[in-house]
Parts: structure tokens; sequence; C-alpha cells
């Protein structure tokens, strides 16, 4: 028998909802709350805000509607959601629809002590047509809070784990300069892509530099760098005289966008380059030694009889509502590992086992 989680769960993944086309999906989580007693309503952004229990402290239950497109590589029809083995595959499964079902699930029954304000969210994956801005920056707007919790998949070899926090993420568009000339006299020119092409080199060196930075128990964080996008020269008789290059600079905790600009002054010492830094929020983590994790702790003994812990190396909304001075963490149903991959899948078992663990420190906290 098809029960609650698996029926919603595939009538998510039926519906696409690329980044800022997520009204379908919007839509049906709106009638289902609202049928089932909550009091839910969607801002002018998109996004669905419903909120359960009162008091002074806000705790932000969130997940984005939205999904990457479908790589090309997918087996199978990534809206059809087709179930073996216990796992349901189909886009947006583990990153992050499965997430969005126990929210709804939440919402309905949870009792909790704090006003708890479950928002499910637009644009997390990019602007989407339109350029609409991401949907947890416009709703941090109007509210604040104590503690957040994303409900990104932190499921580890089977076990919802309690992930700790988000890596930060900040960019730069290095712009290499040159002298053009005609390419059958390359010695009369400065060839930019020659240029750019050591910074990548050094890139590759700093990233093999980096040690792990620990965090808590046994998890680590994990800085990064790397070379992600080049763009340079005009023709293919002319020694380009300007080369752009994109490095994605992962930063992790207790690392910040001055470490990056220092790293950037000597990947281009020597060379005439122009630099453009994009972003650069800083790692969001859980105070070890605060409620939110002590309350975590405790409803994972309580309900999957095991604590473990996860961090993510990529870049998540954690980082916005740390930045409203908010402490986070990040549980839900799917695996690591499993976003924007192709045949991407989610344990079905993984989403009661996050609801019940979501439940309890919902209540408690």
């Amino acid at each position: 028998m098809v029960g609650f989680y698996e029926e919603t769960l595939r009538d998510l993944v039926s519906i696409p909802s690329p980044s800022g086309e997520e009204g379908q999906v919007a839509a049906y989580i709106h009638d289902f709350l609202k049928a089932n007693g909550v009091d839910a309503e969607r801002d002018g952004c998109g996004n669905i805000v419903a909120v359960a229990g009162s008091g002074e402290e806000i705790l932000h239950i969130n997940g984005h509607m939205d999904t990457v497109c479908p790589v090309d590589t997918w087996t199978s029809d990534p809206f059809k959601p087709v179930v073996k083995d216990g796992l349901l595959y189909g886009l947006g499964a583990s990153d992050m629809k499965s997430g969005l079902v126990v929210m709804m699930d939440l919402a309905r029954k949870v009792r909790p002590r704090a006003k708890t304000v479950f928002s499910f969210t637009v644009c997390e994956e990019g602007s989407g047509a339109g350029g609409r801005n991401n949907g947890v920056a416009t709703l941090l707007d109007e509210w604040g809070g104590k503690w957040a919790i994303t409900a990104e998949g932190s499921a580890v070899d089977g076990i919802i784990t309690l992930g700790l926090g988000t890596q930060g993420h900040t960019i730069a568009v290095v712009t290499v300069k040159g002298v053009s000339a005609h390419s059958s006299q390359p010695e009369m020119g400065q060839n930019a892509i020659e240029f750019a092409a050591a910074i990548v080199r050094r890139v590759r060196a700093l990233n093999d530099s980096y040690d792990e930075v620990p965090v808590f128990a046994d998890v680590t964080g994990r800085p990064a760098i790397s070379a992600t996008m080049i763009r340079g020269g005009a023709a293919s008789n002319i020694i380009p005289d300007s080369c752009e290059l994109t490095l994605s600079r992962r930063l992790a905790p207790g690392e910040d966008r001055a470490k990056f600009e220092r790293e950037l002054r000597q990947l281009c010492a020597g060379l005439e380059v122009e630099v453009d830094i994009r972003g650069g929020d800083p790692a969001a983590c859980v105070d070890v030694d605060g409620r939110l994790l002590e309350a975590a702790r405790e409803a994972a003994r309580k309900t999957l009889g095991v604590e473990r812990y996860s961090i993510s190396r990529g870049r998540t909304d954690l980082v916005l509502f740390a930045r409203k001075g908010m402490d986070v963490l990040n549980i839900g149903p799917g695996m690591m590992g499993q976003a924007h991959v192709a045949d991407e899948w989610c344990a079905l078992a993984d989403l009661p086992a996050a609801s019940g663990l979501l439940e309890e420190i919902i209540n408690t906290i």
C-alpha cells in the first residue's frame, strides 16, 4: 500500500519546478496545508509560509521548492518517479522534495513550544526567469528568529545525521591581460590564455595544499578552490589579449573572504589582472554548546537510537539564516551526495525517520 510519504513525494517529483517556476508545486503545498487546517499564506515572492505555536522565540524549518534542470545522462524520465528496492528515483527526490514532504507532514501535527515558521521557498538553486531573488533572503526581510533548521538531505549510510552546518562560498572572476598579435608570430604578443593556464596550475596546487578543519566529533570541513569557467580569444588567428577565469572558493569553518583575497594575490602574482570577487558568506555552523544541538542530540538518541553528524561542503541557505544571527542545523531525508546528479534517488525509509526526529526537536526545544 502506498502511504502518505511515497504518494506525496511522487506527486511533487512529477511537477517540474526549476528555479523561478515553482508555482505549481507551491499551489500543491498550499492546498495541502489548507486542507489539513494549517494557516498557510503565499507571499509576494512565491514562498509558502505556515506558522505553528506561539511565543517570543522563533524556530524556522525551511526547504526550497525549486530544483536544478536535469542533466543529459538520466536513464529514465526525471519527472516520472520510479520506486525500486525502497528507493524513489526522480528529479528532486533527494534535493529536496522529500524534505518538503516531511515539512508538510510536520506542519499539520507538531505541538511546538516555540513559535515555529515552516517556509517553502523559491530560487535556492538559482535566480530563474526574471531574476527572482532567493526566497529565504526575501523571507528574512520580514522574519527574525533564534534557530533555523533546513531539511536538505542529511542521510549517510542509511542514517539521518545532524548536519552541523554548511561551508561558505565565494567566487572570483579574474580577467587576465595580454597583448594581441597575429598567430603566425606569437612571439610578438603576450598570450592571455597561457597566463590564465598558469593561474589554473597554481589553483590546483593550492587546492592540494589544504588541510581538513575539525568541526565537531569526527566531522571536518575541507577548503576547496577550483577553476570552473574560462572564456578567451577573439579568433583562431589572433593571439588573445584577454582571458576570463572563474574561480570557485569553498570556505571551511574559520575562513573568510579576506583569506581568499590574500590567496588571489599570490595566484595572480606577476600577471596583469583585474579581479572581481562576488559573494563571500563564511561557513555557517551550529553552536556546539547551544540549545539547538543539545535538543537535536537528545532527539536523535530517542528516535534513531544513534547520534551521527555531517557537514555540507557545498553552500546552502543556512548561511542566510546565520547571517541574521540564528543558530543553525540541517536535518532531512535524502542521501548526501545525491544532489544535482543523474538518476537522483531518495530512500523512502528516510522520510518517516527524518519526520520523527524533527518532530521531537520541534516539540521539545
